[in-house]
């Protein structure tokens, strides 16, 4: 469907046009002027295509987890796919479509809160969408085409409790056999990263057998610094996990896709951990 088309050429004629007609052009124009128009498209085009995809948008429960749309589009501004995802950030939902969709590569990304044009009751939150564009150099761009059979075996995030403080982990895309490393980041816990190596020992048609080890590393007098930078999307690189210092290996704990599992560790530093695993489905999933 090309709902963003169609707004922009209700839209073209109303307003100075920059160079390009993509979406991509279009957004990225009036985001780079000086001032705020009296009128900005991109917010127009980000709610039609949200309302048209996602009929639930004003109605479903904001509570977390969540589950918040993604739409992925190609550059000249068409939908390509659609769907829902629980994620922590813009690197989460560029790796779960990815994953869904061997071959591609995507680029721009974007979170956008969306109103209704007609504001008909009060509430505390409104709905993001997450917007992801294809990348100019993407080897796939047709994601019909796209192998699913090169798709890895599970997704799986994690949420860490320790001390009554709750963090979330990035999401990892994983296979068999293949042990994954997933954090709870600084900006959770500006003192120290909690690490989690996971690996899927075994799967079934429903479930999934998962053996953990884990470790806590102190970042010292920079950590509020790090913490900051890594927040605001720059490029700082968290440490890798110390090799050596991971606590042994748990006995394997058998949680179903979609469905979440507990486990309560002690890393080798003494630090009681309780963190719930959260499987889903790749290889076989719908798409």
């Amino acid at each position: 469907m090309r709902l963003v088309q169609l707004q922009w050429q209700t839209l073209k004629f109303r307003i100075p046009t920059p160079g390009g007609h993509s979406y991509v052009d279009v957004a990225a124009w009036y985001f780079q002027k000086d001032g705020q128009p009296w009128f900005d498209p991109s917010s127009v085009i980000n709610r039609a295509i949200a309302e048209h995809y996602f009929p639930d948008l004003y109605t479903r429960s904001m509570d977390w987890p969540r589950a918040d749309p993604w739409v992925l589009l190609d550059r000249q501004g068409n939908v390509l796919k659609t769907g829902r995802r629980v994620v922590d950030s813009g690197a989460d939902t560029k790796l779960y479509i990815e994953s869904m969709y061997p071959g591609i590569k995507t680029a721009e990304f974007s979170t956008e809160t969306i109103h209704p044009a007609k504001m008909q009751t009060r509430r505390s939150e409104w709905p993001y969408v997450n917007f992801v564009w294809l990348a100019d150099d993407s080897p796939v761009t047709d994601v019909s085409r796209a192998d699913l059979s090169k798709r890895k075996d599970l997704f799986l995030y994690a949420d860490v409790n320790e001390g009554g403080r709750t963090s979330y982990t990035q999401l990892v895309a994983m296979t068999l056999g293949s042990p994954a490393v997933i954090s709870s980041g600084p900006y959770f816990n500006p003192q120290s990263i909690e690490y989690i190596e996971v690996t899927a020992a075994d799967a079934g048609a429903d479930a999934v057998a998962l053996r953990l080890r884990s470790q806590q590393m102190v970042l010292g007098l920079n950590a509020l610094q790090v913490a900051l930078q890594i927040a605001r999307g720059t490029d700082t690189k968290i440490p890798d996990a110390n090799p050596s210092a991971w606590s042994p290996e748990t006995a394997p704990i058998r949680v179903p896709y979609g469905d979440s599992g507990q486990i309560d560790m002690t890393d080798p530093n003494g630090h009681k951990w309780s963190i719930m695993l959260h499987p889903a489905r790749l290889k076989q999933a719908p798409g």
